[in-house]
Formats: C-alpha cells, sequence, structure tokens
C-alpha cells in the first residue's frame, strides 16, 4: 500500500505538470529525490500513471468536485487525481488506498480537506461502473488528437485509440556477459 509520503511525492508531481507545466521528467526527478530509493518506483508508477489517464479523469473529476477547486488548493484535486488512479490501477484494496489518500492531506497542509476528499473518493468508488460517466472520455487523448487520427484513419482509429490505452507487454533483457539467462530465471 502507498504510504502518504509516496502519495504526497506523486501528487506534488502531477500537480507540477498539470497546473505548473513542467515536463514529467523534471517534475519527477525533484519531488522523488525526497523518498527513500525504495519508495521511488511507487511514486512514479502513480504519478506517471495519473499524467498518462489524465484526459479519462479530468471530466470525472470535475463532476465529483461540486464547485471549481480554488486555485491555492489545486493541489487537492491532484491528489483526488492520484487517488482515482491507484483505484483503478494498483492491485490494492479500496479502502487502504483511500485511508492513504485521505492522510496525505496531513503531509500537503490540507487537514480541513481530509472529509472532502474521502468524500470524492467515495462518491467515485460508488460511480466509477456506471458507463454514462466514462462514456466522453473513455479515449484518454486530447481531442485535438483523436480528430486527427479520425481526419487520417478515419476506418482505424478507433482500433488506433483501444491500443494505446492498452498496457504494454514486458520485455526483460538479460546481460549475457554479467548473468547467464538460466541463471537469472
Amino acid at each position: 500500500m502507498p504510504s502518504p509520503e509516496v502519495c504526497a511525492a506523486a501528487c506534488h508531481t502531477v500537480n507540477d505538470v498539470v497546473h505548473h507545466g513542467r515536463s514529467l521528467d523534471r517534475a519527477a526527478a525533484k519531488r522523488l529525490l525526497s523518498l527513500a530509493h525504495f519508495s521511488r518506483s511507487e511514486a512514479r508508477e502513480i504519478s506517471w500513471g495519473a499524467i498518462r489517464w489524465y484526459y479519462r479523469y479530468q471530466p470525472i473529476l470535475t463532476k465529483l468536485f461540486h464547485r471549481p477547486v480554488r486555485k491555492q488548493d489545486k493541489i487537492l484535486e491532484a491528489l483526488v487525481l492520484c487517488g482515482i488512479y491507484q483505484l483503478d490501477h494498483l492491485d490494492e484494496p479500496d479502502y487502504a488506498v483511500t485511508s492513504s489518500t485521505v492522510e496525505t492531506c496531513v503531509l500537503l497542509r490540507r487537514e480541513r480537506a481530509r472529509g472532502l476528499v474521502n468524500a470524492v473518493l467515495r462518491k467515485y468508488l460508488q460511480q466509477r461502473n456506471d458507463p454514462a460517466n466514462h462514456a466522453p472520455a473513455w479515449h484518454s487523448m486530447p481531442e485535438w488528437l483523436i480528430q486527427a487520427l479520425h481526419k487520417y484513419w478515419p476506418k482505424e482509429w478507433r482500433t488506433i485509440v483501444d491500443a494505446s490505452n492498452e498496457k504494454p507487454p514486458l520485455t526483460l533483457r538479460v546481460n549475457g556477459r554479467r548473468c547467464q539467462p538460466n541463471d537469472y530465471l
């Protein structure tokens, strides 16, 4: 289960990219250094995944928050985005992800927002299987890219979009100079 420290680092990384226009590599390099070495990969998974699925989750976030989030509290939007990504893509219990995300509010110095974050994540859990909530955002791509795909590949654009939303296969290469493949296995 991601700790609140991991969630905070991921949240700051996402906030730097989404609200401050920094590159993901630069934001991650800055924010993940504060974590222990073994926690960096977990924070990287959460932040990179939240950015990857940003276009899918942005309309959902707009519906979950009844009003727009104040400018000084945009970090909470990034926190909920990271929480939603974890709920959908990590193999962790929903209650553990929700609890860790809510506790991250303390590290972000937004203790008063704990109830809001908890309510928003619980609302998402209740509504996440409703297809009406996901229909407009199933692409997880910017609209200009979808229009370009539709223009240049009118028959195949849906297949291209579906393929780009799948997780890529994992491939490992073993350096034969350092270790034999059978020894590695």
